[in-house]
């Protein structure tokens, strides 16, 4: 039996079938065990990249807002007002991430910029509405690039975050 798996070299006893059929037993328990163990582990790391994957996807979804912002603020373009409500939607999306428990310790920095970029535009809209002066449009352009500037750095540092996380847990989702 030895010599049909290979084996031949190892000088085994002659076993019995049923005592062959132990030593598989054995060998199949074993491994059903760390089956049993891996398992959840992959499952608890596959839940965790789809959290960081979620939070990338909301991170970049502040940013294509920001740019409909900026295109309201370009004097050029006759747009009455950004889809405020939207942002305000996606506003409290980001901040259930900070205040989660589960929300990775490295995202929540990340997510905190991009709120208080994205929350500095929406404040800017809303005093630029009530004061209604054309004059400060082009300064406004201006500002807004900066804030989409930092917004877009905080893109990428997510992005990044969510690669670094997939090259280390490469085995959990190996099998995918």
């Amino acid at each position: 039996m030895l010599d049909c798996l290979g084996l031949g070299w190892l000088h085994w006893p002659d076993l019995k079938q049923v005592e062959w059929a132990a030593w598989l037993q054995l060998l199949a328990a074993i491994a059903g065990i760390a089956l049993a163990l891996y398992i959840p582990v992959r499952m608890k790391r596959i839940e965790s990249y789809e959290r960081m994957r979620g939070a990338a996807a909301r991170i970049k979804g502040l940013d294509v807002l920001s740019s409909l912002f900026q295109d309201a603020m370009n004097p050029a373009l006759d747009i009455d007002h950004p889809p405020l409500d939207n942002f305000t939607t996606r506003l409290k999306g980001c901040t259930a991430l900070i205040e989660d428990p589960q929300t990775d310790a490295d995202f929540i920095p990340i997510i905190g910029r991009a709120v208080a970029a994205v929350e500095a535009m929406r404040t800017h809209w809303q005093t630029r509405a009530i004061s209604r002066s054309p004059d400060h449009r082009p300064n406004d352009v201006t500002w807004v690039s900066a804030q989409r500037s930092a917004l877009a750095t905080e893109v990428l540092a997510a992005e990044t975050l969510v690669k670094n996380w997939r090259k280390t847990h490469w085995f959990a989702l190996a099998f995918e």
